[in-house]
């Protein structure tokens, strides 16, 4: 019994970690090619495909799409495959960057579109990911790996990972305990993770086998192999529909892959299994607002007392009023969540919108802008937000300067491009103009943000009549 109390406390601890990581991560914030064109998200066979690409150019924008994917920003690692197959048109390397992110996104069909399209490259076994296999894994076709063991060299510690996900779709406990008794291949920060989560489950003499699959599928999380531990975690809810617990981690795993209504369906499953669950609540609550569902997620944060979330739930309240326009309300909460959280460049952003354009209390505004200056945080949203408190405050040399900064730091942010556009129109050229505000409304499409969406199309069709 003690060692079952222990692991709920585990679990429990674990989704409270997860719950305010997803907080932390989840905030409002081109082409064809890319539709039918990810980087390998762990870290071996990155450092492979980088080794083996010559291009110094190519080099640089792999290592961009590796970093967008370390930050769970799978849609921006998107945007930089059109550009890594203009540098590499007659290699397979952009497609099977393309074919993982669809991996971690799982958008399986795609991936197999973009794997299959490399396929016919010559270089396509020189980058040797092996993304075939894990997409067949995935999805459960053990035949293939079956047909294509030949291709895993089971003495590298960054290969066998594909093995012990095959064993354990097959629950072949005696090879897995084999494996990860080897001292070498245990030199895997992975490996030894997985070996430390089998070793407590073998403690438990009932213990089931989604207790394994749910510690394995947290520690693939946490080494950023999204795709397999979230095919651990539905062969879990295959063989055991009522276990909570792999729907929270489940709802993770779509969240990091930012699929957010994938994650909101899993979810209103397991608020079905435990009505009463804080973490549940706190989880619904985010992704209704993250899908603009502000009533609804006014609603799971009034159900919310666990009094560990306060922050986050004043900081939610704060946002939903705005969007909401109840301006004065969503003051109060910022600012309550302002005094103690001074470099949160999102409420930032809300409360000068809030005081420069809705209250007109331009006092506060400046001081709020005294302190962001101090704060230098160099980061496209910093300087975003810079830019647009020096139109409101009449001075468009500077914030011409710090729209540039934030453009240069990252051409694809759309909010930039929107609020520089605006900027130009005095000045500039309206055809040029036009051409940026498309070029921003395709990178609104795909973040999936309404918000500028509109405010894109409406200032293009003006322009336009």
């Amino acid at each position: 019994m003690q060692k079952k109390i222990k692991y709920l406390i585990l679990s429990q601890s674990f989704l409270l970690i997860a719950a305010f990581s997803i907080y932390l991560t989840i905030n409002p914030g081109i082409s064809n090619k890319i539709k039918t064109q990810s980087i390998n998200a762990n870290q071996t066979t990155s450092q492979s495909i980088y080794t083996n690409s010559k291009n110094t150019n190519s080099k640089s924008t792999l290592l961009s799409i590796h970093n967008y994917i370390q930050n769970n920003q799978t849609s921006k690692a998107l945007l930089l495959v059109d550009q890594l197959y203009k540098e590499n048109p007659n290699s397979s390397l952009s497609y099977l960057v393309a074919g993982h992110i669809f991996l971690l996104k799982d958008q399986n069909q795609l991936a197999y579109q973009n794997i299959q399209k490399a396929s016919q490259f010559s270089d396509f076994n020189h980058f040797n990911t092996h993304l075939d296999i894990q997409l067949n894994l995935i999805l459960n076709n053990l035949n293939y790996y079956e047909q294509n063991i030949h291709k895993i060299n089971l003495n590298d510690p960054n290969q066998v990972i594909h093995h012990l996900i095959y064993l354990s779709k097959n629950s072949q406990f005696e090879e897995i305990n084999e494996i990860l008794n080897n001292n070498f291949l245990l030199q895997n920060p992975l490996l030894q993770g997985m070996k430390q989560d089998l070793d407590y489950f073998n403690t438990f003499k009932d213990g089931n086998l989604n207790m394994l699959m749910n510690l394995w599928a947290k520690t693939l999380i946490k080494n950023q192999y999204i795709h397999y531990a979230r095919s651990l975690l539905l062969d879990a809810i295959q063989n055991d529909a009522s276990s909570h617990n792999s729907y929270l981690l489940l709802s993770y795993c779509y969240i990091l892959s930012e699929n957010y209504k994938e994650a909101l369906d899993i979810l209103d499953k397991s608020k079905k299994i435990d009505p009463y669950n804080q973490n549940i609540n706190f989880y619904l609550a985010l992704l209704n607002f993250k899908e603009n569902n502000y009533n609804q997620s006014l609603n799971y944060l009034n159900k919310l007392k666990d009094a560990s979330f306060e922050n986050q739930k004043i900081k939610l309240l704060g946002q939903i009023n705005f969007y909401l326009k109840n301006y004065k309300d969503a003051s109060f909460y910022l600012e309550k969540y302002y005094q103690k959280n001074q470099s949160d460049l999102i409420v930032i952003e809300a409360l000068l919108d809030i005081y420069f354009e809705k209250l007109k209390d331009l006092q506060k505004a400046y001081i709020i802008v005294q302190n962001l200056e101090k704060k230098d945080q160099k980061t496209p949203n910093y300087f975003n937000i810079l830019g647009k408190s020096y139109i409101n405050l009449q001075n468009s040399k500077d914030a011409e300067k710090n729209f540039l900064k934030a453009l240069n730091l990252d051409p694809n942010h759309y909010p930039s491009i929107y609020n520089y556009s605006k900027l130009k129109l005095n000045k500039g050229n309206t055809s040029e103009i036009l051409n940026d505000l498309q070029f921003g409304l395709e990178i609104a499409k795909i973040h999936n943000d309404k918000n500028f969406i509109n405010k894109f199309q409406n200032l293009i069709s003006t322009l336009q009549n």
